[in-house]
């Protein structure tokens, strides 16, 4: 009961910031861009041993500035996200979680000058698909699992920006989720690493 009421309670506060995305664009600098980058993810059961899945994401980003130092920025992006893990050092048997999502944080963006940022927020992911498969030699066995994880998942964004030419950024940051990803199973909850490469028209 009380993590059905601290999803509802999440799943408002974003879509409140969601809301207020185009009212604060009015008579505001307004930006739009791409995002692209490597992900470095895990599950929480496995951060602390390096058990990390390295992939992708990209898509779409605003950025809708209020105030000097202030902006709201919405994205939209695709992520490739799971864990990777083999049985012990030098074995050939590997196990890999593949869980792909639709991924929607809404961040508050802080600027200290001209070209550095720190941006943090809530985010929504929606599953497309997980996939769990076991490697070893001669045989390689995959299992869609999509159904037994859980479709939506709901944590929070920490990161930086620096912004090194007038349209380009790199920046580093960090998303934890507050929802365990299978349903009724292992206390698990997704974790990644992100190097995003940003594009400002």
């Amino acid at each position: 009961m009380k993590a059905i009421t601290r999803r509802k309670i999440l799943i408002s506060l974003f879509c409140t910031l969601l809301y207020l995305t185009p009212h604060s664009m009015h008579g505001q600098d307004a930006r739009f861009g791409i995002v692209v980058g490597p992900n470095f993810s895990t599950l929480s059961s496995n951060f602390f041993e390096g058990h990390f899945r390295v992939g992708f994401h990209a898509g779409v980003f605003g950025q809708f500035k209020f105030s000097e130092k202030w902006a709201l920025r919405p994205e939209l992006f695709y992520s490739q996200q799971g864990m990777t893990i083999r049985d012990e050092p030098g074995s050939y048997t590997k196990f890999m979680n593949y869980n792909n999502y639709i991924n929607l944080p809404v961040q508050l963006e802080y600027f200290f000058n001209d070209r550095f940022s720190l941006q943090f927020g809530p985010g929504l992911g929606f599953l497309l698909k997980a996939k769990e498969i076991t490697k070893y030699p001669g045989n390689d066995n995959t299992e869609d699992v999509t159904d037994t994880y859980n479709r939506v998942d709901v944590g929070f964004y920490l990161g930086f920006e620096y912004s090194f030419k007038k349209h380009f950024g790199l920046g580093l940051r960090f998303y934890s989720s507050f929802m365990y990803v299978e349903i009724g199973a292992d206390r698990k909850r997704n974790l990644f690493f992100q190097l995003p490469l940003t594009y400002k028209f």
